[in-house]
């Protein structure tokens, strides 16, 4: 994994509220949804569209994109198992600890 990036995400996970089953909800964000922050504040080429991200090309998702994704050079399968413990309820500081390690 980049690790700017990932200290740019474990960053991220200390500053937030955990938020479960989206990428954003008001001002608390999944595991994921630190990720796609920690990518729009230091390169500036997606914002959020209320609780979407979105692209200046007028797209908005809900999952984290193909940039994102190579910007931290995460390992899909890596971001998948933590999308899912996220969403069932495994906090930031757990996650934090499975980035640091397999990350």
């Amino acid at each position: 994994m980049n690790q700017e990036a990932k200290k740019l995400w474990l960053d991220e996970l200390k500053a937030v509220e955990q938020a479960r089953g989206c990428l954003r909800d008001g001002n608390r964000f999944c595991v994921a949804g630190a990720l796609c922050n920690a990518y729009v504040k230091e390169t500036g080429k997606l914002h959020w569209h209320y609780d979407w991200l979105a692209n200046y090309d007028r797209s908005w998702v809900a999952v984290p994109p193909l940039e994102v994704i190579e910007w931290a050079e995460i390992p899909t399968a890596l971001l998948d198992n933590l999308m899912g413990l996220n969403d069932g309820g495994t906090g930031f500081e757990k996650l934090a600890k499975m980035i640091e390690e397999e990350a």
